[in-house]
């Protein structure tokens, strides 16, 4: 089962951890990236999410996407996610998140 990392509202560990499934508690935030893929024709690479999801199955998402366990940042993240779930080795060593969103 997985583990991740809880963060405070400025993206700071916050040296609490929760298990996948469990209530994050309130004003800790998880930490999930997207990454999105565009051909050199402006073509944005999407995907369908498994039918077994308890959120959003069967729907259609971005390039690659999922939540950092424990010890990864986004960039591992998002490294990890887009190889297993695409296949793809990409290197986001000299690129940074374009975008941080809050949400509940």
């Amino acid at each position: 089962m997985e583990r991740f990392d809880l963060y405070d509202r400025d993206r700071q560990r916050t040296g609490m951890t929760a298990w996948r499934g469990a209530r994050v508690p309130e004003n800790c935030y998880r930490l999930a990236i997207h990454v999105c893929i565009f051909s050199s024709h402006g073509e944005l690479l999407i995907e369908q999410r498994q039918p077994f999801k308890r959120k959003w199955a069967g729907l259609w998402d971005l390039s690659a996407a999922g939540s950092a366990v424990s010890g990864e940042n986004s960039r591992d993240a998002a490294e990890r996610e887009t190889r297993e779930e695409l296949g793809l080795e990409i290197d986001l060593g000299n690129a940074r998140p374009v975008l941080t969103i809050h949400w509940e």
